[in-house]
């Protein structure tokens, strides 16, 4: 048994955030019905990661299956999952016992030898021999696993609004709920001016263009300028002054963060309650914009005629 094959064992078998994230998904359902046994975690969590994709190093070892390596791989993303969860506030341990997981070998059989590589330092954390949730009874458990968010945000998603969606939940899970408030705000954002850009490709509107090419553009003046061509697209069956009305909110939670920074600050404003209901609407949310950008971007180029101007001046912002 060479190191250097030992190394690509390792990494075939060390889990990916992604793992992680699923894993913590799977884990978080299983506890839903009540308190349940670590050593019951195990199947349903290589159950679901059975289709996952796994490092190409993988197939490149002598005497190993695909199948003791995914087995192990799944071994290791539980365990982590548990870890990740538990140092989260995410799952709660019960009583004085830990789990201790002893299939932590890989079986090689070579045409001139056999054995096994022993991988149990990197995934052998202490857990917990049984887990229940949190009594939180406002905890949403669309919010407790950022796998939720990474199966049901739209694939058209920019890959920074994502991110920053990401990071949202994160930051909440964490008990940052200011944090996760801005993030949320940001996103929406960053959104719409991905919508934008669709938007100017479909009509041409030279404001809308001047808006995008502008570096100090702020981010209501071209919302406000793709929300009137678009509603000049009359497009079926979208409820566009109901995501205007969504996007102000988060809008007005990304403002409140950076004007009037000597005032003092609200609480009750980035409540958990509060910002978790904001974070469990995301996904329905960002779902219909990005309707919206792929119904636009389908459809063949067109101009439109200009938007009427309104005689009011914009409201300052706060």
């Amino acid at each position: 048994m060479s190191n250097h094959e030992r190394d690509k064992v390792e990494i075939a078998v060390t889990p990916s955030s992604h793992d992680i994230a699923v894993a913590s998904d799977v884990i978080l359902r299983q506890l839903e019905s009540g308190t349940l046994n670590t050593s019951l975690m195990f199947d349903p969590v290589a159950a679901r990661l059975a289709e996952e994709p796994i490092p190409d190093v993988a197939r490149t070892i002598e005497g190993v299956s695909e199948a003791d390596i995914r087995q192990v791989r799944a071994a290791a993303t539980t365990m982590t999952s548990l870890a990740h969860l538990q140092a989260r506030g995410a799952i709660l341990p019960l009583g004085g016992s830990t789990y201790h997981h002893t299939s932590w070998s890989v079986p090689y059989i070579t045409s001139h030898s056999r054995g096994g590589y022993n991988i149990d330092g990197p995934f052998n954390f202490a857990v917990a021999a049984a887990y229940k949730l949190p009594w939180s009874s406002f905890r949403a458990p669309l919010i407790d696993s950022p796998a939720v968010f990474l199966e049901n945000l739209p694939g058209s998603m920019g890959p920074k609004v994502k991110r920053v969606l990401l990071e949202a939940v994160d930051a909440y899970r964490a008990s940052l709920y200011f944090a996760a408030a801005v993030l949320i705000g940001v996103a929406s954002e960053a959104a719409w001016g991905q919508v934008a850009r669709t938007v100017f490709r479909k009509t041409k509107d030279p404001d809308l263009g001047t808006l995008l090419n502008d570096p100090y553009a702020g981010a209501a003046a071209i919302q406000r300028s793709a929300m009137a061509l678009i509603r000049g697209l009359k497009l079926r069956g979208i409820e566009v002054a109901a995501l205007d009305a969504v996007e102000q909110a988060y809008r007005d939670l990304r403002n409140y963060a950076v004007h009037k920074p000597d005032e003092a600050f609200q609480d009750t404003r980035v409540a958990r309650p509060l910002v978790g209901t904001l974070l469990a609407e995301t996904v329905d949310y960002f779902s219909r914009l990005y309707e919206i950008n792929a119904r636009i971007s389908s459809g063949p180029a067109t101009r439109l005629p200009r938007p009427r101007r309104s005689a009011k001046k914009p409201r300052p912002l706060p």
